[in-house]
């Protein structure tokens, strides 16, 4: 089972892009499709024990916390979504914010290329950081020729912003 979300603070807004709002709300009907599965299954699990649905059925328990789990995975996920803004693509950027591809160059000579993504909506395949990530609140607001100093995986890295330009549709 996954944990609860962790959640911003208060009722701040949400920042994501199309297709990051379109991957959340695949999620909701993920969780939403597992509470079912589980829903389905409570009159077997209630059966699998003695005569009674409570306390002495294993199986009816396990089914209980499962349910009150994934709905209230539901509800964290839906309240989330309510508190999504899309942002719109752009063609220009001139700091660092969601939905921009960002060049860094580190202090030992190396260049990357990481996109910044939307709430909860990181990809590693893709390069891509959630805004909310470490790296993504080191970046957020920086201008080309400005440099960082990040402390990931417990390791200090100074890094300089090079480029910002759209991320590719297909990375977003």
């Amino acid at each position: 089972m996954q944990p609860t979300i962790d959640t911003a603070p208060g009722d701040a807004p949400l920042y994501t892009t199309e297709r990051g709002y379109r991957r959340f709300l695949a999620r909701i009907a993920k969780a939403r499709a597992d509470y079912d599965v589980v829903v389905a299954s409570n009159s077997d699990a209630a059966d699998a024990g003695d005569n009674s649905v409570w306390h002495d059925n294993f199986a009816y328990e396990e089914n209980q916390r499962q349910m009150h789990q994934l709905a209230r995975r539901v509800r964290d996920l839906e309240g989330l979504a309510r508190r999504i803004t899309v942002v719109p693509p752009r063609a220009r950027f001139e700091r660092v914010t969601v939905g921009c591809a960002v060049t860094l160059d580190d202090d030992e000579g190396r260049s990357e290329r990481v996109v910044i993504g939307g709430y909860e909506d990181s990809d590693t395949a893709f390069r891509r950081v959630a805004y909310t990530a470490p790296l993504g609140q080191a970046l957020l607001g920086a201008e080309e020729g400005d440099a960082r100093t990040l402390q990931l995986a417990g390791r200090v890295r100074e890094v300089t912003v090079t480029t910002i330009e759209p991320a590719r549709p297909e990375e977003l």
